[in-house]
């Protein structure tokens, strides 16, 4: 399984992106699959950057032709799994944050916080 770490800054959130785009890519996926996965991945890294503690953000992958299995986490104390039970839509549409987790909710197949607080989730292609 390929684990990068970065530093917990913005422009990570973009080459994490990339990592995870050249995994499925090379897997075979469909190119609307590629971007559910670089849009899952770009909310919970940015998430971490945002919202994580620590110097690093670390993102492990697990990819084939079947499913992507993903764990990210940080230095910080953990998401709580109640906040993915709670996660929708801001009421103020134009509000500029707080679709993160409902995103991932939409976009993912399973999506969970493990034991640590890490955000996990898979993606599976639809064809």
């Amino acid at each position: 399984m390929p684990e990068l770490r970065r530093p917990r800054h913005i422009e990570s959130v973009a080459d994490l992106c990339e990592a995870a785009v050249e995994l499925v890519r090379e897997a075979g996926w469909a190119e609307h699959d590629v971007t559910r996965v670089a849009l899952a991945i770009g909310e919970a890294v940015a998430n971490a950057v945002e919202h994580g503690g620590g110097d690093e953000v670390l993102v492990e992958f697990d990819a084939d032709a079947r499913r992507l299995a993903v764990r990210v986490a940080d230095g910080g104390p953990g998401l709580a799994p109640e906040r993915l039970d709670r996660a929708a839509l801001p009421d103020d549409p134009a509000a500029t944050c707080g679709r993160g987790l409902f995103i991932l909710q939409h976009v993912t197949d399973d999506v969970d916080v493990d034991a640590s607080g890490a955000l996990r989730f898979i993606i599976r292609p639809t064809g």
